[in-house]
């Protein structure tokens, strides 16, 4: 293993994200400055137009006390501001969801600071007649407009979610009900208008917008029971702490969404009857909107929680697996580190969290070693060796193969469930096996169906030149693996049988020998591949740090990338 040179803690976070720090937090003191300075200028202008006898501001807040008229003055800059705090520690500028986000609360900023200026665009001698109100229609539409990035926000959950054209189907159904609205709000044909106003079309507006605020409702709630389900399954307790809270979150959303899709609709028909200042509703309107963009783009909860996004992927990545196997290349992570490059499958739940962990977390080690499910993927395959171009790897890795590895026996078909029984036989054909399967013969026929198949396995073994039947196109693709992440000069790390450190290591030219190798295993820490890798590790002069697997989740946490 290279010797890395010494670096500072500034140096490390560059060389692990790949990009300096000084710049980015260059950036963030500008854009706090800038954000301070307009928020202040907002309360300022907002605050002076409410305190000028130049001005009326009967049409934004009636006749509410002037106290009250000063603190929504400051609160409703206030507000868009705080909605863009969390931008500034938690953002991520590869995930589109907070990109989203993001400009979903520059939007309602945006929308709120009209408000400041139709102080003075508008502005009204004292002695007018203009009632409070007057501008309700218009303030409706701005605040349908800021439900664009709110809308967006939410289709791009249920689409990491899994839901993926479920997504885009109400993201299509919203800008056609959004077409709609505009249509109706502002259409001047007075017979077109005098439908689009009829309660039919009325009623089916709205219901057309309860409908897809049910299915995004009823998505998250539904995902939030799954989620907690599915979080009794799993042993890593950090995955459950942090998707705990973000399945919380899921439901959370939920209900942010169904208020607002309840509210405001009542708001705009009988925002008059009930006296509202347009003002003090807009800032309500804003606090909802934020909250739910803030709350479904993953941008509220404790600092060191993973990204909801990818706590999210991480949970529908274990549901989409499940009963499923599925190959796996290995993944090199080029800003990472470390890489695992042995590690025992033997434990299915921990590979299993190696492999979502290392496909979905951007920060995640890198995985070298490889799961090949089919002949698609490489299982049955052969790659020549190049220290010995006339052989395959088979040959170094397994020696002379013996005849029974050509043969798959199922004694009781019954006793087995559906998808193991349909893998043994996709692997048997993969591998070009002889399957017997025990299907009702009798013992005198079952065995003779037996000697058959050991009489044509050694046909078989014999006219392949005693080569494995999985093939060793596998070695081949985790040693490309291997031989990248030395290239990163990443830490090599190997994961042993729980409390067998260092036991069962051949060497190289030991892999051949039957005996020498049964030896190892007796009371060894290493599986069958990983005998193979270790070897090649050793003979190749590559250091590497050993491990319990007991220590597998605590290693993933502590060996992660930082953003």
């Amino acid at each position: 293993m290279k010797v890395v040179p010494e670096t500072n803690a500034v140096d490390q976070g560059a060389l692990a994200t790949g990009r300096s720090s000084a710049p980015v937090c260059g950036s963030r003191r500008v854009l706090s400055v800038l954000l301070v300075s307009v928020t202040l200028t907002r309360a300022t202008l907002t605050i002076f137009a409410i305190l000028s006898t130049e001005f009326d501001q009967r049409f934004l807040y009636g006749d509410l006390p002037i106290l009250v008229q000063l603190a929504d003055g400051f609160a409703r800059p206030a507000v868009a501001a705080v909605g863009l705090v969390p931008f500034f520690f938690r953002y991520n500028r590869k995930s589109v969801l907070q990109g989203m986000s993001l400009a979903g609360c520059v939007c309602v900023m945006c929308m709120s600071s009209i408000l400041d200026l139709l102080a003075f665009l508008f502005a009204l001698p004292p002695s007018s007649t203009t009632t409070p109100f007057t501008f309700t229609g218009p303030m409706m539409g701005l605040c349908w407009f800021t439900r664009f990035g709110q809308t967006g926000v939410a289709c791009w959950k249920l689409a990491l979610l899994g839901w993926r054209k479920t997504a885009v189907g109400s993201l299509y159904a919203s800008s056609c009900w959004a077409l709609l609205y505009v249509l109706r709000s502002y259409l001047r044909y007075d017979q077109l208008k005098e439908f689009l106003e009829s309660l039919a079309v009325v009623g089916l507006f709205l219901g057309s917008l309860g409908l897809l605020t049910a299915v995004s409702v009823s998505i998250l709630f539904y995902e939030f029971i799954v989620k907690q389900r599915m979080l009794r399954q799993i042993a890593d307790q950090d995955l459950i702490r942090k998707a705990s809270r973000a399945a919380w979150f899921l439901l959370l959303g939920a209900f942010l969404l169904l208020l607002d899709a309840i509210y405001l609709p009542l708001v705009e028909f009988f925002g008059h009857e009930i006296g509202l200042s347009p003002a003090l509703f807009l800032t309500f309107d804003n606090s909802l909107v934020l909250a739910s963009i803030l709350v479904l783009g993953g941008l509220v909860g404790p600092a060191e929680m993973l990204e909801q996004d990818e706590v999210l992927q991480e949970l529908a990545h274990m549901a989409f697996t499940q009963k499923k196997r599925i190959a796996f290349p290995g993944r090199v992570n080029p800003n990472s580190q470390h890489c695992i490059v042995s590690f025992p499958g033997k434990y299915a739940e921990e590979w299993d969290a190696a492999v979502r962990m290392v496909e979905v977390r951007s920060g995640a080690c890198s995985l070298a070693c490889v799961f090949l499910t089919d002949q698609q993927s490489g299982l049955g395959v052969h790659k020549e060796n190049p220290e010995n171009p006339s052989e395959c790897w088979c040959r170094s890795l397994y020696g002379r193969v013996p005849a029974a590895a050509y043969i798959s026996i199922v004694e009781g078909p019954e006793t087995m469930t559906e998808d193991d029984l349909r893998f043994k036989e996709a692997d048997a054909k993969a591998m070009g096996q002889i399957l017997v399967k025990k299907e009702g013969q009798s013992d005198e026929q079952w065995k003779k169906d037996k000697k058959d198949a050991e009489i044509s396995a050694q046909h078989k073994c014999e006219e392949v030149n005693f080569v494995a039947p999985w093939g060793c196109q596998w070695f081949q693709d985790w040693k490309q693996n291997v031989d990248e992440a030395v290239e990163l000069r990443q830490t090599l790390h190997v994961f042993y049988f729980k409390d067998r450190v260092g036991c069962g290591k051949v060497p190289w030219q030991k892999l051949s020998n039957e005996t020498s190798v049964k030896e190892a295993r007796q009371n060894g820490g290493l599986g069958a591949s990983q005998t193979a890798e270790v070897a090649y590790l050793e003979k190749c002069g590559y250091q590497f740090e050993e491990h319990d697997v007991a220590e597998f989740y605590s290693f993933m946490e502590t060996h992660k990338t930082k953003h």
